[in-house]
């Protein structure tokens, strides 16, 4: 199967965003994912000039292109990223900021069974795993047993 392109991707949760936000009254679109295994969070939201939240929400389809875009971004040996941060304004721009260091701020914590899957799907080489997952790790294989 072949995978998605990664650019195509970013233009669906773009265009997801915008499908859920009003077509005028906002300056700024924040969409926020985290994932870590099967685990995920999502959040979006449109603020105006004063920062109040004017609309935003999340949809399955951008989730979905969330996943695939993790996927299609995962490099051997250094893994996947944990968090993903768009920011949008009403003219179209679009950046994106992917984190592939920090422990997600999960709200609230995760089950440490997730990392284990994390590292099933997308194994790092010593250097690329950060203390904290390997903490992480190491408290899912004590309660697992093994």
């Amino acid at each position: 199967m072949n995978q998605p392109n990664p650019v195509d991707l970013q233009q669906t949760i773009g265009r997801e965003f915008l499908s859920t936000v009003p077509r005028s009254g906002w300056v700024t679109g924040v969409v926020t994912y985290r994932q870590v295994g099967n685990a995920f969070q999502a959040e979006a939201s449109a603020t105006d000039e004063a920062g109040q939240h004017v609309g935003g929400s999340t949809t399955m389809p951008m989730i979905r292109a969330f996943r695939g875009l993790r996927a299609a971004l995962a490099q051997p040996g250094k893994g996947a990223w944990f968090t993903a941060v768009l920011t949008l304004t009403p003219e179209g721009r679009m950046s994106f900021d992917f984190d592939y260091d920090s422990e997600p701020a999960w709200q609230p914590s995760k089950a440490v069974g997730h990392y284990l899957e994390e590292w099933e799907e997308f194994p790092r080489a010593p250097e690329h795993t950060p203390a904290w997952l390997a903490e992480r790790l190491e408290q899912a294989r004590t309660e697992r047993g093994s």
